[in-house]
């Protein structure tokens, strides 16, 4: 049976984190929005199933950006969410926690704090643990100053103002290790968010690494109420609107293309939307 077609202003292809940020804004602005889902359920991957009474999230355990200011926060109070989506902060002493051969390591929150940790857990490697959190801290802190766009003066500056993004750009987290020539316990005490990339220290990139762990530093959070809520408050926050919706099982079959532009989406159950001159189409690449 062939569904209805449906039209819209904005197309989102998924609903992971962030095709539902995406969409919740653009719904939240006046926007048409759909958002078409080829599972059954909402989150990407961190859709939450369930086994006899109890719920769990395929992926997330903690979050980052929960405070004010932080980027989680800062989507919810654009949405009017912050107070439907409470946070609560998991111990700042030991948010995070990685066994090594029946040892436990605790990770806590603050950037100094770890380096101070591991130094007095491993003193013999002191010198090269505070070129490791060195190494890390700078280039957050590059990172954090890369202009929003480029021009011939930033180009001309950046081997000063950018030195570590520049040498180390292409750099893996194993290849740092292995130039502080750390032992491999350290190594896997520094690698335990790797399980968050879902890949090994050799094919981590060291800038996405940089990223991830001074961000969980500053702090790490989970949905009082379950991941499931916040996931399930975008995707309400998004129906709420006019002309918005978001269509699970619909998974995309055809992206039609007429003379190298985008006519419409048709699904496997046989939907098709079409997009107009005035239609965005926003992919979102899981």
């Amino acid at each position: 049976m062939t569904l209805p077609e449906l039209d819209c202003d904005d197309l989102v292809m998924g609903s992971g984190m962030a095709g539902l940020a995406v969409a919740a804004r653009l719904a939240h602005a006046g926007r048409r929005v759909i958002v078409v889902e080829a599972h059954e359920v909402p989150g990407g991957y961190a859709h939450t199933f369930e086994l006899g009474r109890y719920r769990f999230c395929a992926q997330v355990h903690y979050v980052f950006g929960c405070r004010p200011g932080g980027s989680v926060h800062g989507l919810l109070e654009v949405l009017g969410l912050v107070d439907r989506v409470p946070f609560l902060e998991l111990d700042p002493d030991g948010y995070d926690h990685v066994v090594v051969a029946a040892e436990r390591y605790r990770i806590p929150s603050g950037w100094e704090a770890f380096r101070r940790r591991m130094v007095d857990l491993f003193p013999d490697e002191a010198s090269a643990l505070h070129r490791y959190f060195d190494t890390i801290r700078d280039i957050e802190h590059e990172l954090a100053r890369l202009p929003d766009s480029i021009g011939i003066a930033d180009l001309l500056s950046a081997p000063l103002r950018f030195p570590r993004l520049l040498r180390m750009r292409r750099w893996t987290l194993a290849r740092l290790f292995d130039e502080l020539r750390l032992s491999p316990r350290v190594r896997t005490v520094l690698a335990g968010q790797c399980g968050d990339y879902l890949l090994p220290p050799s094919q981590v990139s060291l800038l996405l690494h940089a990223t991830l762990v001074t961000a969980y530093g500053a702090g790490a959070f989970y949905p009082r109420h379950h991941y499931a809520q916040l996931v399930e408050t975008l995707v309400e926050s998004i129906r709420a609107q006019p002309g918005c919706e978001v269509l699970l099982e619909h998974e995309v079959d055809r992206i039609e293309v007429v003379r190298g532009r985008v006519e419409s989406i048709r699904t496997a159950n046989g939907r098709t939307l079409p997009i107009t001159m005035a239609n965005a189409l926003v992919i979102n690449i899981r």
